[in-house]
């Protein structure tokens, strides 16, 4: 067997091995890419031709992706199994992949039809050579004149081989990448936020007169606020979770704007937006400067200092024996919330 047969072998059986191979490797620079998306890299023109030539190569294994998928498809059809990634280790499976390693390095792609037949169509052990030429015939002589079927032809060893540069290609874009990603995010962080993290700020203003669709769901909350401040029990942390976009701020505005929740938190409603920009001094500080002074703090000014712990004891000293409702509006981590009341026992 030359080498050239052999090596189209090989790829002929690696092709299954390769499409796992490349599609981890296009997760993987999917990622890198939209890690990237959103940033400002106007000053690095090393690290935007890196990006662009990682993209360019991603979109080139797209296409191969769709080529072979296009294959997959033809194969169902038509019953065959020319571009099946794993045509498995028997002696069927290896037939094939002789055929098509043969067809490739020869550029016949008549001479052994019948290897890559639909396998309900493959030759029983027990058949006799005589039947096997007499099937290759049948199929040679569906062909029209032109020698053409009108179908687009497979070579399964080279786009195994394609797809097998792809992945080196690919792996050796991403390197570079990714090392320059987290140099410019260790040199300016600032350049780690993504594009949605400037979100605008929220009040406890109406911004929306009307709620939709939420009059159930308002209601029964109203009711459970009601009956825990009523039964003089603690309600520590009241949780509206989903989504971007569904309506939370909205519903919590129409919230803490309802009469009735006026009545149970009279002296003091405070509310925060906390959004993605985190930082629990600035918060903490943000608390402590809506709320009324005490009568023991004096003229002092506890907001003025850095240090957290003093900061949170000032607050406690405030809302010691208060109820009051304190709104964070706008939390992208669960542990945000916990880090803004961690010290508060109120």
């Amino acid at each position: 067997m030359s080498d050239d047969l052999l090596k189209a072998y090989v790829f002929s059986t690696e092709l299954g091995l390769s499409l796992v191979k490349i599609r981890k490797e296009m997760l993987y620079t999917k990622g890198l890419l939209e890690a990237a998306q959103g940033r400002d890299f106007a000053g690095n023109s090393g690290l935007k031709g890196l990006l662009e030539d990682l993209s360019n190569k991603a979109d080139g294994a797209e296409d191969a992706l769709d080529e072979l998928h296009y294959f997959m498809i033809q194969d169902k059809l038509d019953g065959t199994r020319e571009a099946t990634p794993e045509l498995g280790d028997g002696l069927s499976g290896k037939a094939q992949h002789a055929c098509h390693a043969a067809r490739h390095t020869s550029g016949n792609w008549l001479s052994c039809f019948s290897c890559c037949r639909s396998q309900d169509e493959d030759v029983a052990a027990g058949d006799d050579v005589h039947n096997t030429h007499s099937t290759s015939n049948a199929i040679a002589m569906s062909v029209d004149h032109s020698g053409h079927d009108g179908k687009l032809p497979f070579d399964r060893v080279a786009m195994s081989n394609k797809i097998k540069q792809l992945i080196e290609e690919l792996h050796s874009n991403c390197t570079p990448v990714s090392d320059l990603l987290k140099i410019v995010s260790g040199t300016n962080p600032q350049q780690h936020m993504p594009a949605f993290a400037k979100r605008p700020d929220t009040s406890s203003e109406i911004t929306q007169e009307k709620l939709f669709g939420r009059d159930a769901i308002f209601e029964k909350t109203i009711e459970e606020i009601i009956s825990v401040t009523q039964s003089g029990k603690t309600l520590s942390v009241l949780p509206i979770v989903g989504p971007g976009g569904i309506g939370k701020t909205t519903f919590t505005q129409h919230l803490v704007n309802d009469t009735r929740i006026k009545q149970c938190f009279p002296d003091i409603n405070i509310w925060i937006c906390v959004s993605t920009n985190f930082d629990v001094l600035k918060l903490t500080k943000e608390i402590l400067s809506c709320l009324p002074a005490t009568e023991n703090a004096g003229n002092r000014t506890p907001n003025e200092t850095t240090n957290l712990d003093q900061l949170q004891k000032s607050i406690a000293e405030r809302l010691k024996s208060k109820r009051f409702l304190l709104v964070l509006d706008d939390i992208w981590e669960c542990s945000t919330a916990a880090v803004v009341m961690s010290g508060q026992n109120c």
